[in-house]
Formats: C-alpha cells, structure tokens, sequence
C-alpha cells in the first residue's frame, strides 16, 4: 500500500513525497550471515521506495545505520529518528527507572549507553552467540557487568518472537537480578510472542518479582494486556516532519537540551 501511495503521489505531480515507515520493513535483513545467495531486503525496500518516487524515507532507530547507505542520495534521504532523549525521561516518570540498564546484545550496547546516562543508572550487557541455520535462535549468552540484588531495566530496538527476551530475563535472574522491566522501541510481538510474554508475567507472580514490558506506537497492538504500556511517538515524528517541511533543525527535536 505505501508503495502504491507513493507512486500515485508523484504520478500527480507532487512536488516532494517523505514516505513515513516507523518501523522500516526488512531492517534486520541488512546484511547476508554466511549464504551468498540469502537476500538483503533492506536494500530491495531502499530501490523500490526510491523508484516509487520518495524523495525521503522518515523511520525511528533503525535496526543498522548502514542502512542509510543503501538509498541513492541523488533519488532519497533516509531519515533516521532517535528517541533516547524523549523515551528515557518518559520511562522514569512513568516509574520505571532502574539500578542497571542492560542490553541484550553488544551490538545494543551503545543505545543501551545512553539510556543509562539519561537515567544515571549502570550499564550492563549480555553476549549472545546465535544460532543462524534457526530464525531467533540463541545458542549461549554471557553477561558483562553486575546485576545481583538490582532492578533492571533491559532496552533493545526489536523484540520479535521473545525467545531472546525470555533467554536474557532468565538469564538475568539467575544472576541475582530483582525486579526486570523489558523496553524496546519496535514490539513486532510475532508468532508465540505474547503466549511466551505472558508465561513470563505469570512466572513473575509466581517468584514474587515484578515484570514490566514496554513498548512504543510504532506499531500498534489494540488487545495487549494491561501490564503492557506503549510510549506514543506520533507527537515526536510530526515535530520531525515539520522541520523537514520548513528546512528546520530535527537534531533540535531529537535532543531538546540541543533545540534552539
């Protein structure tokens, strides 16, 4: 449908077309992990985007910015929204500010960082070794940091199936972790996600420990349970979009001790 939308926006003419996708389609397919043949459909939603006619491609903390690198600067921009300034300030005043902020990958650990230092919390992560002939597969995991008799506060970009979710909170009770509140900024919740989200919740009951999961609008799921609470970012975006609209600072939007 969007690529429809797009296509009929410069066949009539428009003057400059900004495709808004909050969660890009194929991120985590940006690369090819050890088949020459596999896919890499990151790049092929960049080519059809941009000969649909988008000048730009607006989407929030995408998977790899490498991405950016797959669209054709001379055809479209990728444009990439950050909301650690805005989600972690929001995530403490909603009460779910921790002792430890832990990453689940070291590839996340970065991110992770930054919610740490808005929060003034400690860091933590977990490395993971996957499993690549199974989807979502995680064949081990280590932990990096100190989390025994402390409230955690686990970030990632995605959370898909849940399998590595379940995997890194287990992973962390074992070590001495009390209470664990999981936030992500794109909940996919595919598959057995929220079957696998529940029997954590119901675990937590049962042990005496409180489980917290968050989310945000980016993708929007109407019947989730009341444990489950999403961050809105339509107000973020259409401050974006205003700026890309007047020529205007959207680094000043992301980070508001930057605005002018």
């Amino acid at each position: 449908m969007l690529l429809h939308a797009v296509e009929a926006a410069a066949l009539s003419d428009a003057q400059y077309i900004t495709a808004v996708t909050p969660y890009y389609p194929g991120a985590r397919q940006d690369k090819r992990k050890g088949r020459t043949r596999e896919g890499i459909s990151a790049g092929l939603f960049a080519r059809m985007l941009q000969s649909a006619g988008a000048d730009r491609v607006v989407t929030v903390e995408i998977h790899n910015d490498s991405i950016a690198g797959m669209f054709n600067p001379s055809q479209a921009h990728l444009e990439n929204i950050f909301l650690t300034k805005q989600f972690a300030p929001w995530l403490a005043a909603q009460g779910h500010k921790a002792d430890v902020v832990v990453s689940p990958d070291v590839g996340y650990l970065e991110n992770a960082r930054l919610y740490a230092e808005e929060l003034s919390a400690d860091l933590a992560a977990l490395s993971k070794e996957r499993d690549y002939s199974k989807p979502n597969s995680v064949s081990r995991s280590t932990l990096i940091g100190e989390v025994e008799g402390r409230d955690i506060l686990l970030v990632d970009d995605i959370i898909d199936t849940a399998g590595s979710v379940v995997s890194a909170v287990s992973e962390l009770l074992e070590r001495g972790a009390q209470n664990i509140t999981v936030a992500c900024v794109h909940p996919v919740f595919s598959g057995p996600a929220w079957e696998r989200l529940r029997e954590l919740k119901a675990r937590s009951e049962k042990e005496q420990w409180s489980f917290k999961l968050i989310g945000t609008s980016s993708i929007h799921h109407p019947n989730a349970p009341d444990w489950y609470q999403p961050f809105p970012i339509e107000p973020l975006v259409a401050a974006v979009l205003e700026k890309i609209n007047l020529r205007g600072s959207v680094s000043g939007v992301q980070n508001p001790s930057r605005a002018p």
